[in-house]
């Protein structure tokens, strides 16, 4: 579980860089649509692999979980990349 968990706070320092870089290149298009697109990406399997080791876990435990979950996934679906 440690492995994971380092994993997942590594990967979710790459994202926090990538976002900043993508922040910084607004003003340039191309560059900005390549960063923006490979954050969205690493997002997307980053909240895939924190769902399935730790969402079903947790709302197996505590069923409020649900509903953030919820919520999460109708907004990650509504966004076209």
């Amino acid at each position: 579980m440690d492995t994971v968990l380092s994993y997942m706070g590594d990967d979710h320092d790459r994202l926090d860089r990538i976002f900043a870089e993508y922040q910084k290149q607004k003003n340039y298009p191309e560059a900005s649509k390549n960063l923006f697109h490979e954050f969205l990406t690493g997002l997307y399997r980053h909240i895939s692999i924190g769902r399935r080791r730790f969402y079903f876990r947790c709302s197996r435990k505590r069923p409020e979980c649900s509903s953030d979950h919820v919520h999460i996934v109708k907004v990650l679906s509504s966004k076209k990349i």
